[in-house]
This record gives structure tokens, C-alpha cells and sequence, in this order.
């Protein structure tokens, strides 16, 4: 309008690239919304803290996170002391996922409890079942004619240990 017709398309260009590059950058961030992805480093480390923070918890090994959308689903192992119950682990981990679920970009969490790192835990098979230390020990014991209370096995790399608890009303031979 002002006589100068190359300010014209070269305006239009400018807007077009505008547009084109908005659209490239909102499609990217589309796609990798789309796509399996994790928290970045700095979120991930804001979870192993409030993991690590949880009373019981002594490490965390092999946290995981991915994406869905906004939100994130936590996958995380945590090292607990090895010779309390399955219970108190349990517990522990609960607790441990409920820190992580106030955390409002974590959608849902899966805690596993480890009593050592699966680096250095003994590969399943190379120990004794229950039903064989059962048989064994109630072999041992019945030979004196005693029976046990309940039996506690703890399979950690250091060796194989077994919690026997005997009657109370034992006589003292």
C-alpha cells in the first residue's frame, strides 16, 4: 500500500516461516509426548532423594522413569535391611511410594524391595528351599525329640542363615 510491493512477500515469508517453525516445534513436542520417555536428570534425582529419605531405606538401585504426558511412572528397587520381615519391607515400600505420589508429577509408582543389590545377590537355585531346611531341620531337632516354632530364612550373598525359634516352655536340658 505504501508503494513498496517486494515488502509485501517478503513479509508473507517471514510470517510463513513463523507459522512453519511453531508448527515443527509444537509437532516435535507432540510426538515426544507420544513416545516413551524419561524425567530428566534433575527430576530423577528429586525422586531418588525422596526415596532415600523414606526411614529404612538405605539405597536405591535402578530407578526408572517414563513419561505420559505431564506425568511420570516410577519404577524404582530399594535396598532395605535384609533380616527384617516381609512385612516391615512391605511397609517400608508403601511408604516409600506414598512420598513419591505427593509429588505431583508422578502418576503411579512400583516399588521393589531388595535386601542386597541385585549385583552381588545370590542367583536363585544355588541354596536350599524352604521345604528342604524345613525337612532337614525338624530331622535335626525331632532326633531330640523337639519341634520348632518358626523358621526364618535369609538367602544374601554373604551365605545362607536360618532363624530357629524354639518353644518357650523347653525344659532347661
Amino acid at each position: 500500500m505504501a508503494g513498496w510491493r517486494v515488502l509485501d512477500p517478503i513479509a508473507a515469508a517471514i510470517v510463513g516461516f513463523m507459522v512453519a517453525r511453531m508448527g515443527r516445534t509444537f509437532g516435535w513436542d507432540a510426538l515426544q509426548d507420544l513416545s516413551d520417555r524419561a524425567l530428566d536428570l534433575a527430576e530423577t534425582d528429586k525422586l531418588r532423594v525422596l526415596l532415600t529419605s523414606t526411614p529404612g531405606v538405605r539405597d536405591v538401585h535402578e530407578l526408572r522413569t517414563r513419561k505420559m504426558g505431564d506425568l511420570a511412572i516410577v519404577d524404582a528397587h530399594i535396598l532395605v535391611d535384609p533380616l527384617i520381615s516381609v512385612s516391615e519391607g512391605h511397609y517400608i515400600a508403601e511408604s516409600a511410594r506414598a512420598r513419591l505420589l505427593r509429588n505431583t508429577r508422578v502418576f503411579d509408582a512400583l516399588i521393589h524391595v531388595d535386601p542386597e543389590n541385585d549385583q552381588i545377590n545370590p542367583p536363585p537355585g544355588r541354596m536350599p528351599t524352604r521345604s528342604a531346611v524345613d525337612d532337614a531341620v525338624s530331622a535335626l531337632l525331632g532326633a531330640h525329640g523337639l519341634t520348632y516354632n518358626a523358621l526364618n530364612l535369609h538367602y544374601l550373598s554373604s551365605g545362607f542363615d536360618i532363624d530357629v525359634t524354639l518353644p518357650a516352655d523347653l525344659s532347661d536340658d
